[in-house]
């Protein structure tokens, strides 16, 4: 399985990759893009089986990211994860209306990111 990690903080991606590595996965699951065009580059390149985007991210933001992967025949079911600090009802409700899968509010709980990337791994 590889996890596209898209979050514009190098300190976030590699706590998330600490995390879920700790629970078991392998360095190769990961791919990682600092923003939503890099992600975009990347589904063009890499199978990617499930995405953890950040939503505050320069240039195409992580609700973009989002619309523009479920407009993607190969990722419509692929499921996405929110991981971000935008915990108001109208900041999630805008997630799941541009198709997230699931959402996180940092700061990052570990069990919580492991009980949410878990319930996907095939």
């Amino acid at each position: 399985m590889k996890i596209l990690i898209v979050d514009d903080s190098t300190v976030i991606r590699g706590i998330i990759k600490r995390i879920l590595t700790a629970k078991g996965l392998s360095e190769d699951s990961f791919i990682e893009a600092p923003d939503g065009s890099r992600a975009l580059e990347i589904t063009g390149q890499e199978q990617v089986d499930m995405f953890l985007v950040d939503r505050n991210m320069p240039g195409i933001d992580g609700i973009e990211l989002i619309t523009r992967l479920r407009g993607m025949e190969q990722h419509k079911k692929t499921p996405v994860v929110m991981i971000t600090a935008e915990g108001a009802k109208y900041n999630v409700d805008e997630a799941f209306s541009a198709g997230v899968t699931d959402y996180i509010e940092k700061p990052i709980k570990p069990d919580e990111l492991w009980s949410k990337v878990s319930g996907f791994l095939k």
